[in-house]
């Protein structure tokens, strides 16, 4: 436990100290969110770091992360003076909506307490996530022969090592391989998606009904049966605050949610392969949505769509280039339909397409919330703001739809897996967004501005200086 307690103070720090200092992490919003962003942020620097370090000297130096996070804290206190401020809108004071958080807390620390002895059944977690994990630290090196190893093969040599660069972090500090501190790393991200979703909401609806909003995502039956093994429930963290940020863009038309957003969606990347392709359909559609909704030039609509891609890019391209520069084998999805027929290829799009859908709508509940967004959204007028948002989760139910089309297995060993791993994947942020568009400011293009404007708006110029001008 001490060691999982202190690679997060050194994540969360990590992340602290940066965005301070880039100035973003005022648009956070509100404490407990800054929180959340600042440790999922931080983790994903302290692992590229670990990745970069490997690759030049050879070996996973942990001394190197704590120089690095010391020169942070020297440019910290040189430029802010030790002072980063968030604004927080607060609605009036009730302590009452505040103490409902401790029960569940209460209930989040007992399933998580429970979920430490169960052994993981999830593939991912046994042997892409631990399994790796323990291959670097034992190694302590970035060794290609080991990671591309036939007997290995079972454990995806071209998935990205986020997560088990993060256990191996923690085996460092204990000085052995322990599975079970391992798995608090994987039990922290319920716990983090929870939190963020009621900070977020915290400031559209009163404490309570934040609280009661978060533990819905807790309590969904592919939650509860997948999430407390550890699958897809990192990248639903990154997925959930990437999409968060992409709507403040679209709402308040600010480009620095635009690069938050690129960001955490880049750890995501960073974190599991799908991460990547809910990447780019983010990107198209701040391009797209930038272009459209927001009324903007072409090249300012670009301008905002590089001003995205180049924090992603920083986590996505090393990890890219080293697999392919390394030729690890390619992943069992693109061994593609070789031999397929037409009319066979056609029947199998339509038979995913069908599943999928009867899959959702008959067994996700939370939908019942994004029907009464859309009709609200709808009878607001605010259909543009709703489609930039929704869009993006269609691009990523496509690439699922893609993905499955072109692998080789059969479909009957895919479908069911694939789903519960797309909806515990977005469900957080359907949740979260949903909730956020029928309950929060309407606004869309900027017009309305946030509650928790972090600026305030400039003074009227001066008419005789306009005259002159």
């Amino acid at each position: 436990m001490k060691a999982v307690i202190i690679s997060s103070i050194v994540s969360w720090l990590t992340g602290f100290l940066l965005l301070s200092i880039l100035d973003l992490r005022k648009y956070s919003k509100g404490i407990i969110a800054a929180l959340v962003v600042d440790y999922a942020a931080g983790g994903g620097i302290v692992t590229l770091l670990m990745f970069a370090t490997a690759v030049i000297t050879g070996s996973f130096n942990d001394s190197l992360i704590y120089v690095f996070v010391l020169c942070l804290a020297i440019i910290y206190l040189t430029r802010t003076g030790g002072r980063t401020i968030i604004k927080e809108h607060k609605p009036p004071y009730d302590i009452a909506q505040y103490l409902s958080i401790i029960p569940a807390l209460a209930l989040v620390i007992f399933i998580l307490a429970l979920s430490y002895k169960v052994v993981p059944l999830g593939w991912d977690t046994r042997f892409i996530y631990l399994f790796r994990a323990k291959m670097l630290f034992v190694e302590d090196q970035l060794r290609t022969a080991s990671l591309t190893a036939p007997q290995y093969s079972f454990s995806h040599p071209d998935y990205p090592l986020h997560i088990p660069l993060s256990i191996a972090y923690i085996y460092t500090l204990l000085g052995h391989v322990d599975p079970g501190t391992g798995k608090l790393v994987l039990m922290l991200y319920p716990l983090t998606i929870f939190l963020f979703m009621y900070g977020f909401l915290k400031s559209t609806m009163p404490a309570y009904a934040a609280v009661l909003s978060a533990l819905t995502f807790l309590t969904l039956r592919r939650v509860m049966g997948l999430a407390y093994s550890g699958i897809d429930v990192p990248l639903a963290l990154y997925i959930l605050i990437g999409t968060s940020f992409y709507y403040l863009y679209i709402r308040d038309d600010d480009v620095h949610y635009a690069i938050l957003s690129g960001l955490l969606i880049g750890i995501g990347a960073w974190t599991k392969d799908e991460g990547t392709a809910y990447f780019m359909g983010t990107a198209i559609c701040i391009l797209l949505f930038t272009r459209y909704h927001l009324k903007k030039t072409v090249l300012m609509s670009l301008r905002r769509t590089i001003w995205f891609l180049i924090p992603g890019m920083i986590f996505i391209l090393p990890w890219q280039l080293f697999i392919h520069l390394h030729h690890f084998p390619a992943n069992w999805i693109m061994n593609g339909l070789s031999g397929t027929s037409r009319t066979t290829a056609l029947f199998r799009l339509f038979k995913i397409t069908e599943y999928f859908g009867r899959e959702i709508i008959l067994n996700e509940p939370f939908l019942i919330i994004v029907a009464i967004s859309l009709i609200s959204l709808i009878y607001k007028k605010e259909t543009g703001l709703l489609l930039s948002v929704y869009m993006v989760f269609f691009f990523q139910f496509f690439a699922y739809v893609i993905a499955l089309y072109i692998q080789p297995n059969p479909l009957s060993a895919e479908l069911g897996v694939t789903v519960q791993r797309l909806t515990l994947q977005i469900t957080p942020s359907i949740l979260l967004v949903s909730l956020a568009l029928l309950l929060g400011p309407a606004g869309g293009s900027g017009r309305v501005p946030a509650p928790y404007a972090q600026t305030p708006p400039s003074p009227p110029a001066d008419k005789g200086m306009e005259e002159t001008a």
